[in-house]
This record gives structure tokens, C-alpha cells and sequence, in this order.
């Protein structure tokens, strides 16, 4: 970046303090640049997405901080977004409403952090996964329960887990900023290779076989066509088998994931509703451990983002909030739901997570507000710059153009 001006200002307030909730600062940066790109477009004359297109990134290009971008897919997103929503088709028309698609594209980097796990097989068999984190709701006990899987060949609802202490284990920065598949899995996997080796030697020497014939699958160590059950090895063995592995950060940060949502919106003419019909989400992604999990994350993110766009918001009354509970704050409900259409598209090239996945966890939510905003601003021809986009605030939008 050649030139830029930075104007800030603090100011004090008697609002309560914000904090974050998902993808830290992202959704309201893409909010600012992404509607900013859409009112760009329709002033140059361009379609929104020829727009996007002449000003893609391409390989080796500074980001704003000077770090190169590499490894770039947005290319591919944008592409696979336009031909799975049909943007630039001709515009919809229906009685009473205005009809508008918008398009929004972010990154979010792959998350990254030091964790640490311990793998234990006791002596009955049982194949117990101890970390440092704590389920908070994301699922992630369970893609750890199948990376474990995969490498011991065990049932992975068998795998007991437990939660370590700073006693037993180092310092964990905790869930959040995509980077539990990353760091906790990569911990998982490494101390399950390293469990996965010692059996593979005591079953090896026991049993006669060569090393490099002996496979872990169905709960068993199998070779020569002959096999032994974990249960009974370990019964020889009479103790327990267990490694601890600890995942560092590496030097090479982690890489960056591209996303793209579009909207299709109706904007009722009398009341200035706005009804959000569809949103199509494309995703940068490698190998995906949980499909199930992958798809939540990106269910719930699009629906934290039709909150932020249309329904979330605290309201003030003489300095004193008016909607602090549940009754009164509203949230998106299952009749906000709008058709999903997830689109993924596989990079070639592998991501840092174990077997090559990328994250999905925050960036799934950055795109949603500004394609909303961006298909109000091709239903009506008006920019809103402010979220939440109410009726109320439509509505007045709509009347204020009439009277012009």
C-alpha cells in the first residue's frame, strides 16, 4: 500500500463495552469494505462481480502489512459463487416487491497456537485422549475422537476423553480464532502416531511378525492374515501404552482462507420487510475430518450473520439498555432460516490441519451482512449504512426516495 490515512477517535461513552463474538473484527471490516466495493461497482457502471474480478489478488501481492499472499483460491471461489447463485442473471420481478442479489468475498487465516495431548491404550484396551481444552459447544472432542480413529483403527465413540490441567500439561490458549482442528488436532495426531508405533512394535515382537506388514484397523492389529485384538495385546501386555505430543507453532504462519456468500433478498414495498430468500456459501477447503460439524459451523455462522444484518442490536433509552434480556433482544428464529446452498471447492494444495483440512470456524459469518446489504442496495438502489437494516429503517429509506 503506497499511501494511507488513518483518521481515529476515542470517545466516551455511556454504552456498554463491546466484545467479540465470532471471527473478531472481521464482520464489521467487511461490512465497511465489501458494501463499499458493491456502491463502487454500480458508480464505475460495472457489475459488482466484474468489479471483484479486474481487482483480484494475485500471487505475490502485498497485503496491507507488507506479507505476501500466497497460495491464493479466490479466484475459484469467486467463480464457483457466480455460477452456483446465478448473480448476473436477469433480475426477478413480483408484485409488491423488489427483488436483489448481492455478493460479498472475505479471508480469514487458518488459525494457529500451540496445544499439547495424551494418548493413552490402559491395559483393559481402552484408549483414553486427554487435552487441555474443553468442548465448548463446537464438536471438536469429536473430530479429535476421529483423527485418534484413524490412526489406531479404534471406534471412535469408544475413545474416552478427559480434560488436563495446567498441572499435567503446558498452557493452552483455549477454543477460538480456527484453530482447534489446527493446533489440538495436530496434537492428537502426532501422539497418536507416536501410540500407534509403540503398539505396532509390541505386537511386531509377540506375535513374530515384521513391522512393516502390521495394520490397526477394527480394533485389532492384523498381519499375515493372522490378527490379535487390541484388548488381548494389551492384556499381554499388562501395563499401558501412552505417548504426550506437543503441537508448536510453526514459523510459517498459517494459511489463508477465502469465502464467498451471496444473497438473495425481497424487500416488501409497503413495510420495507426485507426477506432473506437464499444465501449460497463457497468455501476454500481441504480435507474435511466431520462433514456434520463442517456444515454446522457454516449453518450457524450464516445465521449469526442475518442476526447482525437485520435483527441484532441493543437499544438505548436515555442511556439505559431497554432490550437486556431475551424476551426483548431479538434473535434469529427458525422462520429467518432462508434456503442454504453450500458450494466447496477443494484446493489442491493441503492445508495445516491433519490431513490436509482448512479452517471453517470464523469466516463462515463475515460475508453475510455485506451480501445482504449488498442485495437490498441492488433491489432498491440504497445503500444503508448501518446494521441492523430494520423495516423501520427500509421503510424509511424507501419513503424519503418517493418523496424525492
Amino acid at each position: 500500500m503506497d499511501h494511507a490515512e488513518v483518521d481515529s477517535r476515542m470517545i466516551y461513552t455511556n454504552h456498554i463495552p463491546c466484545g467479540s463474538m465470532r471471527s473478531p473484527g472481521d464482520p464489521q471490516s467487511v461490512f465497511a469494505s465489501e458494501s463499499q466495493i458493491d456502491a463502487i461497482a454500480h458508480e464505475l457502471g460495472l457489475t459488482p462481480t466484474e468489479f471483484r474480478r479486474r481487482n483480484l489478488l494475485q500471487e505475490g501481492d502485498l497485503s496491507a502489512i507488507g506479507h505476501p499472499w500466497r497460495d491464493l483460491t479466490i479466484g475459484r471461489i469467486l467463480v464457483a459463487c457466480v455460477e452456483a447463485t446465478g448473480l448476473e442473471s436477469p433480475r426477478l420481478e413480483e408484485p409488491g416487491k423488489l427483488i436483489g442479489r448481492g455478493l460479498a468475498v472475505c479471508d480469514r487465516p487458518t488459525g494457529e497456537g500451540a496445544s499439547s495431548a495424551k494418548l493413552t491404550v490402559d491395559a483393559s484396551g481402552t484408549v483414553h485422549l486427554a487435552t487441555p481444552l474443553r468442548d465448548t459447544g463446537s464438536g471438536f472432542y469429536t473430530m479429535l475422537r476421529q483423527v485418534v480413529d484413524r490412526e489406531l483403527g479404534v471406534a471412535y465413540d469408544s475413545i474416552e476423553m478427559r480434560a488436563m490441567t495446567t498441572d499435567e500439561v503446558p498452557f493452552d490458549g483455549g477454543v477460538g480464532g480456527a484453530r482447534i482442528t489446527n493446533a489440538a488436532g495436530n496434537a492428537a495426531l502426532g501422539a497418536a502416531e507416536r501410540v500407534r508405533e509403540q503398539l505396532v512394535e509390541f505386537a511386531a515382537q509377540r506375535q513374530g511378525w515384521a513391522i512393516d506388514s502390521v495394520e490397526l484397523r477394527e480394533g485389532a492389529l492384523r498381519a499375515n492374515r493372522e490378527s490379535v485384538s487390541l484388548e488381548s495385546l494389551m492384556d499381554a501386555h499388562g501395563g499401558e501404552i501412552s505417548a504426550e505430543y506437543a503441537h508448536e507453532v510453526p514459523a510459517d504462519p498459517g494459511m489463508t482462507v477465502f469465502s464467498a456468500q451471496a444473497a438473495e433478498v425481497a424487500v416488501d414495498t409497503e413495510t420495507g420487510a426485507i426477506e432473506v430468500r437464499r444465501i449460497t456459501s463457497t468455501h476454500d477447503v481441504g480435507t474435511i475430518i466431520n462433514p456434520i460439524s463442517h456444515q454446522g459451523q457454516i449453518d450457524g455462522r450464516i445465521m449469526q450473520g442475518i442476526g447482525a444484518a437485520l435483527i441484532e442490536g441493543l437499544q438505548y433509552d436515555g442511556g439505559q439498555v431497554i432490550n437486556a434480556n431475551l424476551g426483548d433482544y431479538k434473535l434469529p428464529s427458525m422462520g429467518d432460516v432462508p434456503e442454504i446452498e453450500t458450494v466447496l471447492v477443494k484446493d489442491e494444495k493441503p492445508g495445516p490441519t491433519p490431513y490436509g483440512g482448512k479452517a471453517i470456524g470464523e469466516q463462515a459469518i463475515s460475508g453475510v451482512a455485506p451480501a445482504i446489504h449488498n442485495a437490498i442496495l441492488d433491489a432498491t438502489g440504497h445503500s444503508m449504512a448501518r446494521l441492523p437494516i430494520t423495516a423501520e429503517a427500509m421503510w424509511e429509506k424507501l419513503r424519503e426516495a418517493a418523496a424525492q
